[in-house]
């Protein structure tokens, strides 16, 4: 075997095994999100629905500077499950920093003194969340990882053709 052949072999071999566990981890957030959407549910009430500022600055492809500020929505809402009072914070498992237009519509939904719907953990109530949520990272992993999966086994296939 060439040591071409031998590189393109660990190559391939790399990044497919590298694609798989990427894919997979992605996949299992994925996995994450659709449970949630199947947790039991208990009723709730808003207690506090605000929002926190965060400030900041990137730089952009020009090497420039340039301020942002990104919103993150702040909820807290109190359920009870077999008797036990709890309090939640998460709207969902992937709720981050958003824009402004974002932030308002999350806190439209979810006004002081609302009645809500929580899912919680069946097998540990005190994890809770308002809304199923859809990861894009999820998403965004499993793409990368089947991208790499692609790559790797090409790079095999081509060398195991070439031989």
């Amino acid at each position: 075997m060439s040591d071409g052949a031998a590189i393109g072999l660990v190559t391939g071999g790399v990044f497919a095994a590298l694609g798989t566990a990427i894919f997979l981890w992605g996949r299992s957030f994925r996995a994450l999100d659709r449970a949630i959407g199947r947790w039991p549910t208990a009723p709730g009430t808003i207690a506090t629905s605000r929002y926190e500022a965060h400030d900041g600055v990137t730089r952009d492809a020009q090497g420039y500077d340039v301020a942002s500020t990104s919103y993150v929505p702040v909820v807290t809402y109190d359920y009870e499950v077999a008797g036990t009072r709890y309090t939640g914070t998460k709207v969902s498992r992937s709720t981050g920093a958003v824009d402004a237009p974002s932030v308002k519509r999350v806190l439209d939904r979810y006004p002081p003194r609302a009645t809500v719907a929580v899912l919680y953990d069946p097998a540990n109530p005190a994890t809770a969340y308002l809304e199923e949520g859809r990861s894009w990272g999820a998403m965004f992993l499993m793409i990368f990882g089947g991208v790499f999966i692609a790559a790797g086994t090409g790079t095999l296939a081509l060398v195991l053709l070439a031989r």
